[in-house]
């Protein structure tokens, strides 16, 4: 019996230190996993706080990108940066008087490609029509050398009393010259057009349609001869404006392929949108810039 109960204890002894052996081992085993979580854990908070400063700094560079476009359209609703014309390189100031009647009230010169461009108006100052010639520009060095010189050609080679009349090229020089290569200008009286003898053109008025108006309007009526003599073809042209009155360019409008009889009238319809290539882009820009352009038809007799 009492062998039985040693024997009993002696097994509870050892069952007793296994276990407890057992329960030192998983304990160690779990802090071991724990402080492994903890190592684990460790560089991935560092990873995240990582990204989470890269999303910051990426949400800052979008504020600011923002803030920038928000600024430029503040801009651009203030004041429009659309020019009606391309900027000119070179303009006159004051009024450049080139004969007793006749002064260049403005110019502009300016680059559109490879191309010098040049438009302006001139003005009669008396109260008689007078005829018009080419505007001669001259280009000069530093040394006041001519570099080349070339013309412009007015839109009709005679202006009634007090009247402006509109003038333009396309090419000056062939492109050989552009902004910056010339020192200073000289602006004088060209040559008189070929056929600029004839004042036919100044017996011919609008009948039944205003001579200006709003770009974008169809202008229909008719043209009469007041003069003794019969008269054509007859060439409508359609002369454009800026807001301040400034000659942009122009665009054939109608040829009219007949004589008109003294005292008699012939219909004509033109559409002053704008449409040809030297002008669009200019009126385009001003519709951009909420810009009000306006037209001016111009009457003139064809040679041909």
């Amino acid at each position: 019996m009492v062998g039985r109960q040693l024997r009993f204890l002696s097994g509870l002894v050892v069952l007793m230190l296994m276990t407890g052996l057992l329960l030192s081992r998983t304990t160690a085993a779990q802090d071991a996993t724990e402080n492994a979580e903890e190592d684990t854990a460790d560089p991935t908070v560092a990873a995240l706080q990582t990204q989470v400063a890269e999303l910051e700094a990426t949400v800052e560079a979008r504020d600011e990108t923002i803030q920038a476009q928000q600024t430029q359209s503040a801009a651009t609703e203030a004041g429009p940066t659309a020019m009606a014309m391309p900027v000119p390189e070179t303009e006159s100031g004051d009024p450049i008087p080139i004969s007793p009647e006749l002064e260049v009230a403005y110019y502009h010169l300016f680059a559109s490609g490879s191309d010098l461009k040049a438009s302006g108006e001139i003005v009669n100052v008396t109260d008689d029509p007078v005829q018009v010639p080419n505007i001669l520009f001259q280009f000069l060095d530093e040394d006041g050398l001519v570099l080349g010189e070339d013309e412009a050609e007015p839109m009709s080679y005679w202006v009634g009393p007090q009247q402006r009349m509109p003038f333009t090229a396309h090419s000056l020089l062939g492109g050989a010259l552009l902004p910056g290569d010339w020192a200073s200008v000289n602006v004088l009286a060209g040559e008189p057009g070929y056929f600029a003898d004839e004042t036919y053109s100044l017996d011919l008025v609008l009948v039944d349609v205003e001579e200006t108006g709003a770009v974008g309007e169809e202008a229909a009526g008719k043209i009469q001869n007041n003069g003794q003599t019969p008269v054509g073809p007859v060439v409508i042209a359609i002369a454009y404006f800026d807001k301040e009155g400034v000659f942009l360019g122009h665009c054939s409008g109608d040829y009219l392929d007949l004589e008109i009889q003294p005292g008699r009238a012939a219909r004509f319809s033109v559409y002053t949108s704008g449409g040809c290539g030297n002008i669009s882009d200019a009126l385009d820009g001003m519709e951009d810039a909420g810009q009000l352009a306006t037209y001016r038809l111009i009457i003139s007799v064809s040679p041909f």
